[in-house]
């Protein structure tokens, strides 16, 4: 007759308990921290998300895009849809907007997760200066972001499906698809191909995939110029430092420069702090897939974006927006 483990089984149950104990208190704390936030947000995105919510509570489904238009300067559909599906339902914005912040956050904690990330820096990840951005002031890409998420923790179909709807749900989005585009062939076959034709590969594509953004999205470049207007030289100094701490750890540096370089000229032509994002997610991306996220160079520039994050915060309670 064979022996049944009860200490074994009872450290199991132990385990799956505090796992969805941390779940809950990770949403409960992201929940009202995320309300109490948006309360002090007044300023900023939020003028034009709030008169577009109101307005959506009473639209029809084929009156959103013209709306979006009108108040937030963009409409892509799969975020117009998501905003005008809590308004039309009747839920308070900042309660909507808290759920898909938890939505966010907790994806966010699943990936670090399931990747092994260190608990130290799955705090620093958490509280980090760009997903404070993303819950307050920017949510369009916030909920671009919860598909890129999505997408990060599935496979086949699904994956791709999910990265396909994150780029409807924020155009910009396109900018981190072409360096992940790149990171795949690099994975098929690139590695047989020499780097002299890779680089004129890409030089060859870049201006047909610009002039192709600028055909069909010229909004954003609209707004693109209005961010690069007020972009402080401190955003372009902290993805540099990110990127050359990265080089350091990550093996194939080669090709992480070249899978790089469609965002790296975005930063430089483009600017903004969204921008600056879609770097920063792509560099912590390839860091968490290497494993190498929790080597002691990326700690310092980590904490300093929460520090930043901590600053931000503290301009949103004094001001109403953080980008004061």
């Amino acid at each position: 007759m064979q022996k049944i483990d009860i200490s074994s089984q009872s450290n199991i149950i132990d385990k799956k308990i505090l796992y969805y104990v941390k779940i809950f208190l990770l949403c409960l704390i992201t929940f009202f921290f995320s309300k109490l936030l948006l309360f002090y947000q007044t300023g900023g995105d939020q003028i034009g998300y709030r008169a577009l919510y109101d307005e959506l509570a009473s639209s029809d489904i084929n009156e959103i895009i013209p709306l979006a238009y009108i108040h937030i300067g963009g409409a892509e559909p799969v975020s117009v849809f998501f905003l005008w599906l809590g308004a039309v339902i009747g839920i308070n914005k900042d309660i909507y907007i808290s759920l898909l912040n938890v939505l966010l956050v907790c994806l966010l904690y699943l990936t670090a997760l399931r990747n092994k990330v260190s608990p130290l820096m799955t705090v620093l990840l958490l509280l980090n200066f760009y997903i404070i951005v993303l819950m307050v002031s920017a949510e369009r890409l916030k909920i671009s972001y919860i598909f890129l998420l999505f997408a990060a923790n599935t496979k086949g179909n699904a994956k791709k499906l999910f990265l396909l709807i994150s780029v409807f749900a924020h155009f910009q989005t396109l900018i981190l698809m072409l360096s992940l585009i790149l990171d795949k062939l690099f994975k098929i076959k690139l590695n047989k191909i020499s780097p002299i034709k890779i680089i004129f590969g890409i030089l060859f594509l870049l201006p047909i995939f610009l002039y192709l953004f600028n055909s069909f999205f010229q909004d954003m470049f609209y707004k693109f110029s209005a961010y690069k207007s007020s972009f402080p030289i401190s955003e372009f100094l902290n993805i540099f430092l990110l990127i050359a701490s990265s080089i350091l750890v990550i093996k194939e540096k080669f090709k992480f420069i070249i899978v790089l370089s469609p965002i790296l000229l975005s930063i430089y032509f483009l600017g903004g702090t969204r921008v600056n994002m879609i770097a920063v997610t792509f560099v912590l991306y390839h860091l968490i897939e290497e494993k190498k996220i929790s080597n002691i160079l990326i700690y310092p520039l980590m904490m300093y974006l929460v520090i930043k994050s901590f600053w931000y915060i503290n301009l949103i309670v004094k001001y109403g927006d953080g980008f004061i």
